[in-house]
């Protein structure tokens, strides 16, 4: 079972979706207080995180920890223009994921850790990385 997290009317085979606003998708909830109680094998936030507050993204991320065996994040790195559109609240580059694998880093802020397994940004400035929790 994987988890499609800010679905929107988007299907994607083998997901289940997941949005604040119902657009007909499984799970209709605001992933800010807290996702379902369940497990997945991957999550998926396609150009989701952005939208967040740096708080309620940590919030996310620590949700999903307990959640999933994978953590999959799609995001306009801080290079690409269209992330510093009024509806983004955070911006993402390689070192803000880099920073959740650091020993000394996450805990000091009540950031569960995570092991990054493949990140890369594509020729549109979009960093997507694939990450499990530690």
């Amino acid at each position: 079972m994987k988890l499609n997290v800010g679905a929107g009317n988007r299907v994607i085979e083998g997901y289940e979706g997941l949005d604040i606003v119902d657009f007909g998708q499984k799970y209709l909830c605001d992933v800010r207080i807290t996702l379902p109680n369940s497990h997945w094998e991957q999550i998926r936030a396609n150009h989701f995180l952005e939208h967040l507050t740096q708080d309620e993204a940590i919030k996310f991320l620590n949700d999903c920890h307990g959640k999933c065996d994978e953590l999959y994040i799609e995001v306009p790195h801080k290079d690409n223009p269209g992330a510093y559109q009024l509806t983004h609240f955070t911006y993402y580059t390689e070192e803000t994921f880099k920073a959740l694998e650091r020993s000394d880093y996450p805990e000091s802020y009540d950031i569960k850790s995570w092991r990054i397994k493949r990140m890369v940004t594509n020729s549109h400035q979009d960093l997507h990385c694939w990450m499990e929790p530690v």
